[in-house]
């Protein structure tokens, strides 16, 4: 008799560590946090602009905001005139977490300047990319004669960009002389 008693407690432990088990993992489950979703959220949506851009700004000295709007395509047209000397490479526009750039390239690739000294560009960008809480800042630039001025993190994502597109053309200029 004391063996069945013994088989019985066992199964009956073994049954309730289980169940216990279970419920551990299936709480610790629903409490795990979730990977952000792909899918926009509806705060975000209602957050997206519309028909009325955010202030946009220069934070960077000689640089000009000179106006913003919305064209009838959906997109932001920003135009910033260069009040310097120097030509403008590279251009970047930040807003939160949102950053986006025009770049002309490094000087060895021979092209001219994306702003020349004294003139006016127009930066676009789809309005759907843009928060309306988030006020728009000229964040980083590249001179002609490869100095930055500007955010150190847009500026150090400026020229991460252009190694990699550095390595692209060194590699289809490779694979060309290959074949």
């Amino acid at each position: 008799m004391n063996t069945k008693r013994s088989v019985a407690n066992s199964i009956w432990l073994a049954a309730t560590v289980l169940v216990l088990v279970v419920v551990v993992v299936v709480t610790a489950a629903h409490k795990w946090p979730k990977g952000r979703s792909t899918q926009v959220t509806r705060q975000e949506q209602e957050d997206r602009v519309k028909d009325v851009l955010p202030p946009v700004i220069s934070s960077l000295k000689g640089i000009e905001v000179v106006s913003a709007f919305i064209d009838d395509r959906g997109r932001a047209n920003i135009i910033v005139v260069n009040n310097t000397d120097r030509g403008i490479k590279a251009l970047a526009i930040s807003s939160g977490n949102f950053m986006s750039s025009v770049d002309n390239g490094p000087r060895e690739w021979n092209l001219p300047p994306l702003i020349p000294p004294h003139s006016t560009y127009t930066f676009q960008e789809l309005v759907s990319n843009l928060r309306a809480s988030s006020p728009l800042r000229i964040s980083a630039i590249v001179y002609d004669d490869e100095t930055e001025d500007g955010d150190a993190d847009v500026r150090k994502t400026i020229r991460g960009t252009r190694d990699r597109e550095k390595q692209r053309r060194l590699q289809e200029s490779n694979k060309k002389a290959g074949n």
